[in-house]
C-alpha cells in the first residue's frame, strides 16, 4: 500500500494515489456485505489487513496521521481567515474547503479503520490502539471524524426516496460502527 514512485503513476500526484486507493477500499468495505452475498471476499479483504505482521493497518494509521495533520493546518487557516473577514465564511463553505483539504480521504481512512476494528481480528484492534497511544491519538479523534461524515451524508435535497433510505442505513450503519469502536 506504499506510494508507487513518480514513474510509475502515471502523472498522478501522490495525494491523488492514496485518494484513490483509500476510496476504492472504502468502497469494497461498503459493497462486500451479507446483502450482496459476499460475505468470503469481506473476510478476503478484512484478512489482508493482519498480513505481514498488520503492515497495511501500520500503512493506514500513517495516512490517519498524515491526514489529520493536514486537517488541523486546513482549520488553522480557515481560523485567521474568519478573523479577518468575520462572518462571511458560510459552514458549507469551510466545510468543502476542509474537504477539499484532506478530510474526504481522513474521512475514509476512519471508516476504514471502524471497519477493521470492530469486524477484523482482534489484532488489528490492539495495533490500531498501540499505534494510536504512540502517536498520541486517541479513539475520540477517529470518532469524531465518522460522526462528522455520517452526519454530512445525505444533507443535499433529493428527488429520489429510495436514495434518501440509502443515506439513512448508511448513517445508521456508521452510527453502530462507532458505537462498536
Amino acid at each position: 500500500m506504499k506510494t508507487p514512485k513518480k514513474s510509475k503513476r502515471a502523472g498522478a500526484t501522490i495525494d491523488e494515489h492514496e485518494e484513490h486507493v483509500i476510496s476504492i477500499i472504502a468502497s469494497l468495505f461498503k459493497n462486500c456485505t451479507a446483502g450482496n452475498m459476499a460475505l468470503k471476499q469481506r473476510e478476503r479483504l478484512l484478512a489482508k489487513f493482519t498480513e505481514n505482521d498488520h503492515e497495511k493497518v501500520d500503512r493506514l494509521m500513517e495516512l490517519h496521521e498524515k491526514y489529520s495533520d493536514k486537517v488541523d493546518l486546513a482549520d488553522a487557516k480557515i481560523q485567521k481567515e474568519k478573523k479577518i473577514l468575520g462572518d462571511e465564511l458560510t459552514d458549507e463553505e469551510i466545510y468543502i474547503r476542509r474537504l477539499q483539504e484532506g478530510l474526504f480521504v481522513l474521512q475514509y481512512v476512519d471508516y476504514i479503520i471502524l471497519e477493521i476494528c470492530s469486524c477484523g481480528a482482534s489484532t488489528v484492534k490492539q495495533r490500531v490502539l498501540q499505534i494510536l497511544n504512540l502517536r498520541g491519538g486517541s479513539l475520540k479523534t477517529v470518532r469524531e471524524v465518522v460522526r462528522e461524515y455520517a452526519g454530512n451524508l445525505g444533507e443535499q435535497a433529493q428527488a429520489d426516496e429510495s436514495q434518501d433510505q440509502e443515506k439513512l442505513l448508511e448513517q445508521e450503519y456508521l452510527h453502530s460502527l462507532i458505537d462498536k469502536f
